[in-house]
Parts: C-alpha cells; sequence; structure tokens
C-alpha cells in the first residue's frame, strides 16, 4: 500500500508500503530549511515516531541537493511573523526537530546528494545510515555564517570523526566532496550516480521487527 501522508510547506511525505519517505522539497534555496519547516519536520517524526507499521524511513531532498541548513534568508517568514525574532528560541526550535529525528525508533536512512551544510548535514549525521552519492559535497558551514553549530552537530560531530577533527571542521568550515577519501567518515556508504538502490532496504523493512528496534 501507498500513498501520500500528511507534510506540511516544503516537506513532502510519501509511502511506499512499509517505507516512508520524507523529502524536503524547496530546489530553488537548495532545500534550506524555514522556521516553519523544522516546526513540521518535528512534528511529522514525532508522528512516524508513533506510527506503528512503518518499517523503515528515508530522507532526501529535492531537485539534486540534500539540504543547505536553515534559510537564514527568510526575510519573507520573519515579516509575517512566522519566525521567532528571539534566536533562542530559534535554537530551540532546531533542537526540537533534531530529538525527534534522533528519538524516531524506526531506522532512517539519509539518501544524500548535493549539498549537505550546516543543518543539513547534521540532519543527514542524525540518521542511521547515510548513503551519499558521489555528487554530494558536506560541510560544517556555520562559521562561514557567524553561526553556532545546530541540529545536534556539536553532540554528533565528534562521535562521527573524532574530536579534534570535529573541532577542525567547525572552524575551517571546509567544503567536502563525496569523492575524496576523507568523505567516507560521513556516510555509511556511496554511489556512483544519484539513483536509489532498492535491494537492501526491501531487505531491512523484511527482517524481523524486534532486529531493527534492539539496533542502536
Amino acid at each position: 500500500m501507498g500513498g501520500v501522508i500528511e507534510g506540511a510547506e516544503g516537506l513532502d511525505v510519501t509511502r511506499d508500503g512499509d517505507i516512508v519517505t520524507v523529502t524536503m522539497n524547496r530546489p530553488e534555496v537548495m532545500n534550506a530549511m524555514t522556521g516553519s519547516m523544522f516546526n513540521e519536520f518535528g512534528r511529522i517524526f514525532r508522528d512516524l515516531h508513533s506510527d506503528g507499521s512503518v518499517r523503515a524511513i528515508v530522507l532526501t531532498g529535492a531537485g539534486g541537493n540534500f539540504c543547505s541548513g536553515a534559510d537564514v534568508g527568510g526575510q519573507s517568514e520573519r515579516a509575517s511573523g512566522a519566525v521567532a525574532t528571539n534566536p533562542l528560541r530559534n535554537l530551540r526550535r532546531i533542537k526540537a526537530s533534531a530529538q525527534a529525528l534522533h528519538e524516531c525508533q524506526h531506522p532512517v536512512v539519509a539518501k544524500v546528494f548535493g549539498v549537505a551544510a550546516g543543518a543539513g548535514l547534521n540532519m543527514a549525521l542524525g540518521c542511521d545510515l547515510v548513503y551519499a552519492a558521489d555528487t554530494a559535497r558536506f560541510s560544517e558551514i556555520f562559521a562561514r555564517r557567524g553561526l553556532t553549530i545546530d541540529f545536534g552537530g556539536s553532540w554528533v560531530l565528534p562521535r562521527r570523526v573524532g574530536l579534534h577533527r570535529a573541532k577542525e571542521l567547525a572552524l575551517l568550515a571546509e567544503v567536502i566532496d563525496a569523492a575524496k577519501p576523507t568523505a567516507s567518515a560521513w556516510s555509511t556508504g556511496s554511489w556512483p550516480k544519484p539513483t536509489w538502490m532498492p535491494t537492501w532496504l526491501t531487505w531491512w523493512v523484511g527482517s524481523p521487527p524486534d532486529h531493527l528496534l534492539l539496533c542502536p
């Protein structure tokens, strides 16, 4: 059974059998996340967490990119009052959406191609598995924007690459191409073209439910 589940503006949610795909869909800005999108992202993953019929979730982006992070230039939302002007409130909003992803009981696979930067990178790293096309580019871009790391990056990044490498990536905000050997720290695996590999995912959702729930 497949179909469209309730998503939100900029976030498409579709279902194919036991697998749900969440797609960030603002290709004109490389899927940058607005404040309202962060709110809805958290709501979507909390809803999926409580849905026992879901076996796996794929998180991806539309238009050839994963996610360029928070939409720091989102003037229209600020003007309409949809975004809190208090920076602390915005950080709490982002933290809540990150927490919903990390606490989701179902395995989440990041399908990454194109840009994965800032909160977008940390969103991918917060998934259980990260599969990157050879077109993917990763960056903890916050230093270039004069911002602090968000979406759980300060917690997950040192655990992924080690403390000192995490500091280097955060301070220099370098861009890493998926094709480079150093990119192996970011992803579980890769494929040469921006296509999907459904075979192992189908096997995964067909495995015993307790196996998926008990995996760390």
